[in-house]
Order: structure tokens, then C-alpha cells, then sequence
């Protein structure tokens, strides 16, 4: 466990002192050391062997090797590859193996996309949250996924950069970031509805509908069998729903209802934010109400685990509407307050980490490198 409490605490600290920086209005300092932080997270990421993270056999023996060895044009490995995985993706492997011969730097290049537009999109929050906060609580919670299922969190960091877009109108911007996030992984699709519960709460609508409408959806969800009719991506998804129903999921539930009703008990700070220098208000009232709205969707939607496991994944494209909204109202306290509630939530993110990577082993512990001598 060192090597992830190494790397993610240099990284932390490179955000932080960039962060710092950019309040004092030094943007080439800041901007060296944000690079900084997602560097030494990308290396880290890169040089792991290919036994840590259940699927990366699968994208570096399977898929980069395969393409450097069984491949001498792009249309044939084109169209064998697009029958299992998004296009963009096989075109980043197919590119990435005619520059390098080693798998390791497609880890490494893919993580750089993941951290790269994931924390360009926390940066467009800067006024709303604490950044190097949100960056530790990203680092820490999904290093398990990150390292996993790396094609949905290519798609989930392009797409939430492109979703800050279209939240400041510049659609052309997000349509074309949204299908490229797409080209990795079809789940990017689901920024669009997010975007029109936006839209929707902006024009006045009343959220409990919003929330019925999850609801009913969960609920339908082992009910959709028949995908396969509607191509390639209803095939995709038929393969992970059954109509057996599902089990309640306590762990996902727990782990989220403390600080979803903290917020919930201090929404009108929360939504309307204090004149301070950083944490500002939100640029429009209803965005803080999105938020909120979103952590419950994201909590409802987190027992889809007890469908099929997989399904669990999804709520990777809601990570940084929560982590946001768990550094915002952090750091909106004051005092003690925000002494106690700082605590609270590195203790949270301490428990989580070591339950997630160490107790429950999702299959990037120990982490090992040929590369960097670690055994």
C-alpha cells in the first residue's frame, strides 16, 4: 500500500501548492504544478505490472501486444477490435503501438487522459470547492477503478470536462467532447440526461420527480431483457441485467448517507455558499440544487450492484458531482466546524482506501512494478 500512499500523498501536495499559487495569481507556477500531480500519479499507474487491476492483462497482453504482432493495417484491426470495444479506443491502442513497443506507456498515456481531464474539470470549480481536496478524495477512492476499468474512466474525465461546457453554454464544445468520451465508452451518453436535469431544475421543475424517475428506473432495470434489438450498445448492456431482480446493497448505501444528509441538514449553506474569497456561491442558485439532486440519484443508482456488480461501475460518472459537493460543504464551515469536519473526512477517505484496496482486495493490492524494483 505504500506506493499509492506515496504517490497520492506527492500528488496531493504538488495540487495543493498549485491550488495556493493559483490564489495568488501565479498561473505558470500553478500550472507546472497541477502537471506535476498528474504526472506522478500517471507514472505510477504506467509502470504497474500488468497483474495489478483485474482488467489490464486484457488491454495490455490481449488487446496492445495483440495489435503489435496480429495487425499489419489499421482496417483489419479495426474491424476486429470494434465488435467488442468502443472505436476510439481501439484507435488509441492501434496508435499507441505503432509509436511504443511496450504496453506500459498505453497505461501510462491512458492515465494521463484520465488525470488530466479530471482535474481540468475540478479546476472549472475552483470558486466552489477546495481542488486539491477533491483531487486527494478522487485519487484515493477510484484508484481501484482507475487502475481497473480504464476505458470507462477515459470516458468519464473527457466527458465531465466536456459537461463543464455545456454548463456554461458552449454546446458545440460539449458535443464534441461528449462523443469523443463516447468513442471509449458508451456510458459517456449518460452526461446528456444529467444535462437536462440541469436544465430542468434551471427551469423551476420540482426535484422529487426527478428522484421518483430513478427510482422506477432501478426498479425497471432488471426488467429490460431484449437489448440486443437496439445494436451494439443494447447488446452491451443486456449482457449485465437479468430479470432475477436485486439485493439490497448496505455497503454502497452506508458509506454514502453520512455526508448526503450533513448536506442535506445544511442545504441552504451548501446552495447559497458565504462572500469569502474562494468558496463563492454558486453562479446560479439551481446549480447547487443539481448537486444535491445528483448525490441522491448516485446514491439510488449505486444498488444497481445488486443487479450485477458491473452495473456498479456506472456511478464512476457521478464521482465528481459528489467529491465537489463533499469538499464544498467542508469547506464552507467555519471554525472548529471545518476543523472537525476536515477530520471527519480524511478519516473517511482513510477508512474507505485501506477497505477498498487492502480488506476487500479489488485486485490492485499489493501493487508491484518490474520497473520501479517494487516486489
Amino acid at each position: 500500500m505504500l506506493p499509492y500512499i506515496i504517490t497520492f500523498g506527492l500528488s496531493g501536495i504538488f495540487c495543493l501548492i498549485a491550488e495556493d499559487n493559483s490564489h495568488k495569481y501565479r498561473p505558470r507556477t500553478a500550472r507546472l504544478f497541477f502537471f506535476l500531480a498528474v504526472l506522478v500519479a500517471s507514472i505510477l499507474a504506467g509502470c504497474r505490472d500488468i497483474s495489478v487491476g483485474p482488467d489490464t492483462i486484457s488491454y495490455t497482453t490481449y488487446f496492445f501486444d495483440h495489435i503489435g504482432t496480429n495487425f499489419t493495417n489499421f482496417k483489419s484491426c479495426f474491424l476486429f477490435y470494434t465488435q467488442t470495444y468502443e472505436p476510439g479506443f481501439v484507435i488509441f491502442e492501434y496508435v499507441l503501438s505503432r509509436i511504443f513497443s511496450d504496453s506500459h506507456w498505453m497505461l501510462f498515456w491512458a492515465a494521463m487522459i484520465i488525470y488530466g481531464f479530471s482535474l481540468k474539470s475540478i479546476l472549472k470549480y475552483k470558486n466552489q470547492c477546495s481542488v486539491s481536496l477533491v483531487w486527494i478524495l478522487f485519487l484515493a477512492l477510484t484508484c481501484t477503478e482507475v487502475f481497473n476499468i480504464i476505458r470507462q474512466y477515459m470516458a468519464m474525465a473527457i466527458g465531465m470536462y466536456g459537461f463543464t461546457y455545456a454548463m456554461e453554454r458552449k454546446y458545440k464544445r460539449f458535443i464534441v467532447l461528449i462523443i469523443i468520451a463516447m468513442s471509449f465508452h458508451y456510458g459517456a451518453l449518460i452526461f446528456i440526461p444529467i444535462y437536462y436535469i440541469y436544465l430542468y431544475l434551471k427551469n423551476k421543475g420540482i426535484p422529487i420527480l426527478i428522484v421518483v424517475g430513478a427510482v422506477m428506473a432501478l426498479i425497471a432495470l432488471p426488467r429490460l431483457t431484449g437489448l440486443s434489438s437496439m445494436g451494439f450498445i443494447g447488446m452491451k448492456v443486456e449482457r449485465y441485467i437479468s430479470d432475477e431482480g436485486f439485493q439490497f446493497q448496505i455497503n454502497p448505501f452506508l458509506i454514502r448517507l453520512p455526508f448526503l444528509i450533513y448536506i442535506l441538514f445544511q442545504r441552504r449553506l451548501f446552495v447559497n455558499g458565504e462572500k469569502e474569497p474562494y468558496y463563492q456561491i454558486f453562479e446560479r442558485k439551481h446549480e447547487g440544487e443539481f448537486f444535491v439532486l445528483l448525490l441522491i440519484i448516485e446514491l439510488i443508482f449505486s444498488q444497481a450492484r445488486g443487479i450485477n456488480t458491473i452495473l456498479y461501475r456506472f456511478t464512476s460518472f457521478f464521482v465528481f458531482f459528489k467529491f465537489i459537493a463533499y469538499s464544498r460543504i467542508v469547506c464552507l464551515q467555519k471554525g472548529t466546524n471545518r476543523i472537525v469536519m476536515k477530520t471527519i473526512l480524511w478519516i473517511y477517505i482513510g477508512i474507505i482506501f485501506v477497505y477498498w484496496v487492502a480488506i476487500v482486495n479489488s485486485g490492485i493490492y499489493p501493487y508491484t512494478s518490474e520497473l520501479l524494483w517494487i516486489r
